[in-house]
């Protein structure tokens, strides 16, 4: 009897120290995943700021139209 609950204590103890193992990769994988985007958002949101950021200082020079007055020469 108590042979069989030590066993069965063992047991319990593996497969929870198992799960508790599994959760802390998961866990860890997915923050990593987040800090990931999070550092890609950021680093998207500078590149589009400084890009709208350029637009406005330097506006390019605007294309000549392409249809020709017809009054002159």
């Amino acid at each position: 009897m108590t042979r069989l609950s030590v066993r069965l204590i063992s047991i319990i103890m593996t497969a929870l120290i198992a799960i508790s193992v599994v959760l802390v990769l998961v866990t860890q994988s997915l923050a990593m995943a987040v800090v990931y985007a999070l550092l890609h958002g950021l680093i998207n949101g500078f590149m589009a700021v400084i890009g709208v950021g350029v637009a406005f200082v330097c506006p390019r020079p605007h294309a000549p139209p392409a249809v020709k007055n017809p009054h002159e020469p």
